[in-house]
């Protein structure tokens, strides 16, 4: 429902949320510009993460001395 909102704003929901955006919506929807910053930060790493799936399994994690 949040993502109708924001496309009557003339936004697309694939794309970023943009710092005045944030406080549109936090202003809206009475929470913080930062919940917002945290939302496109989790999604970012949703879609890194699908993306380098297989480059990033092939990272040997170091071993603690």
């Amino acid at each position: 429902m949040h993502w109708r909102v924001a496309a009557g704003w003339g936004t697309n929901p694939a794309m970023a949320v943009s710092p005045s955006m944030r406080l549109r919506l936090s202003r809206l929807f009475g929470n913080t510009p930062e919940f917002w910053l945290n939302a496109q930060c989790a999604v970012d790493l949703w879609n890194a993460e699908r993306e380098n799936k297989l480059e990033i399994e092939k990272i040997k994690p170091l071993q603690a001395a």
